[in-house]
């Protein structure tokens, strides 16, 4: 029995110009709708976007925020990354969390940091497969919609 090789894999980061591939990579890989693309979210200097591409189609995403913070430092949060689950578990995960903190060290930014659930397994996984981190925190976080009622709706107070 032969076992097939896994797939060739390139990791790209994406800038003005890519918005096509940005917007596949978003529906494709996230399961989202791109709408912020048209409004030049990639020509925000403070947006880092990075896909993995196999025989040029995105099969995983990565992409996060520059976090200027008011004593100084700079942080970089990694946002959101997934693989499609065909090609997970062969290190394309791994690869753009690597092209993260390597970009983030390149820019001589502080940190990479990145929130995830102690449950999330493939994702705690992916994080520890990249190094061991400088501290490991359980942390609570908050969410709020602030999206405007729709009219007619009474104010929560």
């Amino acid at each position: 029995m032969t076992s097939t090789p896994p797939p060739t894999f390139e990791v790209r980061w994406l800038a003005v110009g890519d918005e096509a591939l940005a917007a596949r990579a978003m529906h494709d890989v996230l399961d989202d709708e791109p709408r912020g693309l048209e409004d030049g979210w990639l020509t925000d200097p403070r947006v880092h976007f990075v896909v993995a591409l196999v025989e040029g189609a995105p099969v995983g995403v990565a992409y996060g925020h520059t976090l200027p913070l008011p004593d100084g430092r700079i942080e970089m949060l990694l946002y959101s990354l997934d693989v499609i689950e065909a090609y997970r578990r062969l290190g394309m995960g791994r690869a753009l969390v690597t092209a993260f903190l390597e970009r983030t060290r390149a820019l001589g930014f502080d940190e990479l940091w990145v929130l995830t659930d102690p449950d999330n397994e493939a994702g705690n996984a992916t994080y520890r497969s990249v190094g061991p981190p400088s501290s490991h925190e359980t942390s609570v976080m908050y969410t709020w919609d602030a999206s405007p009622p729709p009219p007619g709706a009474a104010a929560e107070g």
